[in-house]
């Protein structure tokens, strides 16, 4: 057994974990497991479980030989296309909230890739559509035969077609959007990008007034605003930086908007922050641009949430969550709790060794709150008594920000190994973290 490149086997509890340092992928290794991956012989009572471990780390990437093997249809999305520029065909579906994104993106950046001299095809829901520059309609119809079978695997998936080039298939959101970036003329390091984890159609579904482009240490983020007010927010937030129009591929990472007489910023159409104040909007955005900078030497990022009380401790949460802990900050407020707009929890551990969160600051050292707890959603079926401790810290673990290197993996085991951790619905954290008296 092999593991596959940039994946690591961390050891915690008698078993491990296997992580991938490159995407959000982890699995747990039980002890018996754990010798199978050292090449310890498998009993014969035990090979049908080996097998079973095998097939799922091999299709999570984790282990040589992806039992994804691309199909001949597939195959055919291969076929070279004369085209006149670089294009780009894109399988999509009306049912894929990375999709609706995708859209939204296309749909703020079309003025960037029309400078650049660069098509967008659009395929698999209804008539075909092109953002950028335009194509004649056979070329349409011939790279809409031949992509036919691009999103068989998935959505959404893309073809990279170049004059005279060999075409490259890319998948999954995150890497067709570096696609679009280096086909903007900017190299997706120097771009803010994060897969969007709760994409509603109300959010996502309807284009942007503005575009408005801003540094976080170097790297590009994209705000985007609906409506005057919310484009005069973005701008100030923005310290007068530009638009897309100059000419490069950024996606929408963060967007305001002000339905009646409410504030509210989005972070891939999952709600961060809500509030009644405009300079309040504008300050969030700046501490939400300033935590896309990189982390301390000593500290990990987390992509998950943190709720901060004012008795000055800290609980994380997973990401997915945010929205619904939003939008009842009136109830966790009067319980002394606030959700951090923060895009990542960043961690660093305390004198004693306790994991402290540090708030990300303009200007200043950034504050530190000492982290309590984890708040995390009960399994769906079943989870083995045993080793359950090493189970959790394996989800915990693999909220890291990727790309981490192995040290940092490691920093973050022994930061977050100590915290007990508490399980259930939203509903029933929401219950827990309302009384004002609870102790995490």
């Amino acid at each position: 057994m092999q593991l596959s490149p940039g994946v690591l086997l961390e050891e915690v509890d008698g078993g491990g974990i296997l992580l991938h340092c490159s995407v959000p992928t982890a699995a747990f290794v039980s002890p018996t497991a754990l010798n199978w991956v050292r090449g310890a012989p498998v009993l014969p009572e035990h090979e049908a479980d080996r097998a079973r471990c095998l097939e799922s780390w091999r299709s999570a990437g984790l282990v040589r030989g992806s039992v994804l093997q691309p199909d001949a249809e597939e195959r055919a999305g291969h076929r070279r296309v004369d085209v006149p520029h670089p294009v780009l065909v894109v399988a999509s579906s009306p049912d894929c909230g990375y999709c609706r994104q995708l859209r939204t993106d296309l749909a703020a950046n079309r003025t960037a890739l029309a400078h650049r001299g660069t098509s967008v095809l659009l395929v698999g829901e209804g008539s075909p559509t092109v953002s950028g520059t335009a194509l004649e309609p056979s070329l349409i119809e011939e790279l809409t035969v031949s992509c036919a079978g691009l999103g068989r695997a998935g959505t959404p998936s893309a073809v990279r077609m170049t004059p005279g080039g060999i075409p490259r298939v890319v998948r999954g959101f995150d890497a067709v959007t570096a696609t679009l970036i280096e086909l903007g003329g900017s190299e997706p390091e120097l771009v803010v990008r994060e897969v969007p984890t709760s994409c509603s159609v109300a959010v996502n579904g309807t284009p942007v007034d503005a575009l408005v482009i801003t540094q976080a240490h170097g790297r590009a983020v994209g705000i985007a605003a609906r409506g005057e007010e919310p484009v005069r927010v973005v701008t100030r937030a923005a310290r007068g930086s530009g638009t897309n129009g100059a000419g490069r591929y950024v996606p929408v990472t963060l967007l305001v908007e002000r339905p009646r007489n409410l504030w509210l910023v989005f972070r891939g159409g999952e709600l961060v922050f809500r509030s009644r104040s405009a300079s309040e909007t504008v300050d969030v955005l700046g501490r939400i641009v300033a935590g896309f900078g990189p982390p301390g030497v000593r500290q990990s990022q987390l992509l998950c949430g943190a709720l901060v009380h004012t008795e000055g401790r800290a609980v994380l949460f997973p990401r997915d969550w945010m929205s619904y802990l939003v939008e009842r900050g009136t109830l966790l407020a009067r319980a002394g709790w606030r959700p951090c707009p923060d895009p990542f929890a960043c961690l660093e551990a305390g004198p004693d060794g306790t994991p402290m969160l540090s708030h990300p600051s303009r200007a200043g050292l950034p504050q530190l709150t000492p982290v309590e707890g984890v708040l995390a959603p009960r399994p769906e079926g079943p989870m083995p008594g045993l080793h359950l401790r090493a189970r959790l810290l394996t989800r915990i673990v693999n909220w890291a920000v990727r790309p981490v290197t192995p040290a940092q993996v490691r920093a973050v085991c022994t930061l977050v190994a100590g915290l007990p951790v508490h399980l259930g619905t939203q509903e029933e954290a929401l219950t827990f973290l309302a009384r004002t008296s609870a102790s995490v």
